[in-house]
């Protein structure tokens, strides 16, 4: 089986130390009451992991699937409270927006005039 350029076969040890530090994260959110543990819970424990330098994988097809199971998750509710709600926050994303742009542009010129990146590529 051939891999595409840039991208690893990922090991079945990866993916289970991936979904095994998944779980980990996503009880220990939950044991401490957190909102949505089992999302945030396991990105945050998978997260730390690898910048830690563990090595971890899944198959594109689990975590497509997972990607779709989130999202239903989070489609799901959405009610007419909710919607109502949400009318409430244009401001906010109008703000959001701005800084945005602020940031990007803010570390555009970091990169290029205190770490001499080239402009073309910052």
């Amino acid at each position: 089986m051939s891999v595409a350029r840039g991208f690893r076969q990922n090991s079945s040890k990866e993916s289970a130390t991936a979904l095994t530090v998944g779980a980990a994260g996503a009880a220990v959110f939950a044991a401490l009451g957190l909102p949505v543990p089992f999302l945030t819970g396991s990105a945050v424990a998978v997260t730390v992991a690898a910048i830690m330098g563990l090595s971890l994988s899944l198959p594109a097809g689990l975590a497509n699937s997972c990607i779709l199971f989130i999202g239903i998750g989070i489609g799901s509710s959405v009610t007419p409270d909710f919607l109502q709600y949400a009318m409430t926050w244009p401001l906010s994303f109008v703000v959001l927006a701005g800084t945005l742009v602020i940031g990007v542009f803010s570390c555009r010129y970091a990169l290029v005039r205190l770490f001499g990146f080239d402009v073309n590529f910052s």
